[in-house]
């Protein structure tokens, strides 16, 4: 098929989608990033405990309580992995993915098609419309782009842009005098139908 739209079919074995997925292929990652974690919980319990020793040569004792327990708790968090919080590992989790993610999108977005039309000589299947909105175009576009990777589209046609505006208005007094300033926002919605061919 002489497909002159630049839509070609993606594949997506060279993509991993899923959250799950992708933190199961950084889970070497991961090891490495717990272990620096806990050497940095580590630093900070020599910290405090040389603060605390510090402390005592002043007779500073009412600091040195306090800075004596805060360093025990970090050398104790820092020697078992398992006491890390659930909160903590899944911060560090979602730091990886997002990485990862960001690193697969920024591929896709280079083999995604997008036309503002729609094509009369392909054969694809309709994934259904898909909307980014942004503060400005590039942040429309990746979030439309986002949505349609999420899907695994080949390509989003029939893009067509609008945008809205809000106008914030700020005012004070002083010395009787009245101020008022004014602000734009403007925010870009781009929409789109997300394709995948089937040919």
């Amino acid at each position: 098929m002489n497909n002159k739209h630049l839509i070609k079919k993606i594949d997506f074995n060279n993509y991993l989608v899923d959250y799950n997925d992708i933190l199961k292929k950084l889970e070497p990652n991961l090891k490495v990033e717990l272990d620096l974690y806990k050497k940095s919980l580590m630093k900070k319990c020599f910290l405090y405990l040389a603060l605390a020793v510090y402390s005592t040569f002043y007779f500073y004792w009412f600091i040195f309580i306090p800075l004596y327990m805060l360093s025990s708790w970090y050398l104790y968090r820092s020697l078992l992995k398992e006491n890390l919080s659930n909160s903590e590992i899944n911060k560090i989790e979602d730091k990886l993915v997002n990485i990862e993610f960001n690193k697969q999108l920024n591929n896709y977005q280079k083999e995604i098609g997008i036309i503002n039309y729609v094509p009369q000589d392909l054969e694809y299947e309709n994934l259904g419309l898909i909307i980014g909105v942004g503060n400005n175009y590039n942040n429309a576009e990746r979030n439309l782009i986002k949505k349609a990777f999420e899907l695994k589209a080949d390509g989003i046609i029939n893009v067509n842009l609008n945008s809205t505006s809000s106008t914030k208005l700020n005012g004070h007094i002083k010395k009787g005098n009245g101020v008022i300033s004014s602000s734009v926002d403007i925010t870009i919605h781009l929409q789109g139908i997300a394709i995948k061919l089937t040919k």
